[in-house]
């Protein structure tokens, strides 16, 4: 009996870590007080888990190929975003984990793919790529891009890659004008072991999403001050 706690013990414990990185979950969408924010939605316990949440984790691969990946989606509950259009833009080039951060740019893209329409990132460093408008109707919805890393499949190009974006909106009652949320991010691991990621995920938390506008972009450059640890 004491195994058998413990085990579902280790597994909740497991499964609350994972969604505190914003793994396993979609990117839920939502207007606070006229600002557009991200959280985070799982789908296992339909529900809300993170009001707030800009860092995703996922894992390149799937049925479609080893460097595909439908995962984060996109989530609204429903009439939240009644009548409004909404999108993504890419905000900088795709980034690569070094070891030690995300200073360095990546000679991969990554291309999003949803309703026939594609986009793809950047490949100069603060590059930005305008996205397209997916239309919501009345009610909610739960959209995912295809994620494709534009890779070679051989094992070279294995390792940890950052995605930075920005959603945008449009409505009437937003007055017409684009809202767009704070910067985000996706945090992929294609073929890196589970450690590497972790420790990417860690960072991203820890050194990019405190960092106020433009501060962000030293850190990625290497120029930002120390940065925090966990104990």
């Amino acid at each position: 009996m004491l195994r058998t706690v413990f085990t579902v013990s280790a597994v909740a414990s497991l499964a609350s870590a994972a969604l505190g990185h914003g793994e396993d979950v979609d990117v839920l969408i939502r207007v606070d007080d006229g600002a557009l924010v991200t959280g985070s939605w799982s789908h296992t316990a339909d529900s809300v888990v993170e009001e707030r949440e800009r860092v995703f984790a996922f894992e390149w691969g799937n049925d479609e190929g080893a460097n595909i990946s439908d995962e984060p989606g996109f989530f609204a509950e429903a009439g939240t975003l009644a009548g409004m259009n909404w999108g993504v833009n890419f905000v900088d080039a795709v980034r690569v984990w070094n070891g030690s951060d995300f200073s360095a740019v990546s000679s991969s893209t990554v291309t999003y793919e949803l309703l026939g329409a594609e986009m793809d990132t950047p490949g100069a460093a603060g590059g930005f790529t305008p996205g397209f408008a997916v239309p919501v109707g009345g009610g909610g919805f739960d959209d995912h891009f295809e994620i494709v890393l534009n890779a070679p499949l051989d094992g070279s190009a294995d390792g940890v890659y950052l995605i930075a974006m920005e959603l945008f909106a449009t409505s009437d009652t937003l007055g017409g004008t684009p809202v767009n949320s704070e910067t985000f991010w996706f945090v992929g691991n294609f073929g890196g072991d589970e450690e590497m990621h972790e420790a990417a995920i860690e960072y991203v938390e820890d050194v990019l999403v405190p960092a106020p506008g433009s501060a962000a972009l030293f850190a990625l450059s290497g120029l930002a001050a120390t940065r925090r640890r966990r104990g």
